[in-house]
This record gives structure tokens, sequence and C-alpha cells, in this order.
């Protein structure tokens, strides 16, 4: 996450936030940098948590991919999958809970 946009949210590097989407909710850790646009965020290309399945234990408690907050949807005119169309956000757990109460 880009380090700037991290401090205005009040969110540390090494903190763990949640990612919200239409597709569910997963826990991360953050690891903030400058060098990437604001409005962005990074996760790796590789299978997140819930990719894995309940059977993956805590091995992947704070692991999340792309694909997990990518709907399944197909480009009219081509037919191919639309997998780099992934609009999350992120917000402190803290705010959260507070807002459940």
């Amino acid at each position: 996450m880009n380090a700037d946009a991290a401090a205005h949210m009040g969110i540390a590097d090494g903190e763990i936030v949640e990612l919200v989407s239409d597709m569910g909710r997963d826990r991360v850790r953050v690891e903030t940098t400058p060098y990437l646009h604001p409005a962005c965020i990074f996760t790796s290309a590789a299978p997140g948590g819930r990719s894995f399945g309940a059977d993956a234990g805590d091995a992947q408690a704070l692991g999340v991919g792309p694909l997990d907050h990518t709907p399944l949807r197909w480009d009219p005119l081509t037919g191919a999958a639309l997998t780099q169309e992934n609009a999350v956000r992120v917000e402190k757990i803290a705010e959260h809970e507070d807002n459940n109460e």
C-alpha cells in the first residue's frame, strides 16, 4: 500500500487491515511503500487464503490473492475473462469493529 495513503488512513506498516469488496472480507498485513500509486494496493499473484479452501487451516490466514476479490466476468466482444477488474476498500479493523457496536 502507498505509504502516504496508509499514513493518511492512520494505518501503520505491519498493521493488519481488512480488504473489503463485493466478494467478501479478508484480513491482510499491510506493507507500505512510496512506489505504489496512492489509489492502488498490491497483492501477490499467488493464490490467497480463500483460494485454498477450508482445508488450508491457518497456513494462509493472512494471505490474499487478487482472484479472491475478482468477480468472474467476461468481455462481451472477445469472451476473455476480465481478471484485472479488482476494486477493494481498505478498512482498519478497529474502525470496522467499532462500527458494529
